[in-house]
């Protein structure tokens, strides 16, 4: 049995700590959707420690979770976002380039939800 694919897409902010000797914390809160699954929307929230690289790479691993938007029930009749937080609780791990003024991550989430991806970052300061 071949296994789902989603596209996700959405958009984050981030906080980062001062680089104190080689490592930072971040953190982000996003606002995602899932396409062709569901429409219905994430806010997720992550903590990642980043520790620099040779060069202008960095990379990171953390924790985080989130709250699926949807007043779907579950077979129980309880509304799918109450268990939402479980579902999209994971470790993570990032690996990142400082390119031009922009940071190029790849992302793996690790928990009831894994998935990879791509993200791009760039910084508003």
């Amino acid at each position: 049995m071949p296994l789902p694919s989603v596209a996700q897409g959405g958009a984050h902010a981030s906080v980062r700590s001062d680089w104190r000797g080689s490592g930072a914390w971040r953190g982000t809160l996003g606002l995602e959707a899932w396409a062709p699954t569901t429409l219905t929307p994430w806010i997720r929230a992550d903590v990642t420690y980043l520790g620099a690289l040779s060069g202008r790479q960095y990379a990171g691993l953390g924790v985080g979770s989130g709250v699926l938007l949807s007043g779907e029930g579950t077979a129980g009749g309880v509304p799918l976002f109450v268990y939402s937080p479980l579902l999209g609780a994971n470790m993570h791990g990032v690996y990142g380039v400082h390119v031009n003024g922009v940071n190029v991550e790849g992302l793996l989430r690790l928990g009831g939800l894994s998935s990879v991806g791509v993200r791009v970052d760039v910084p508003l300061r």
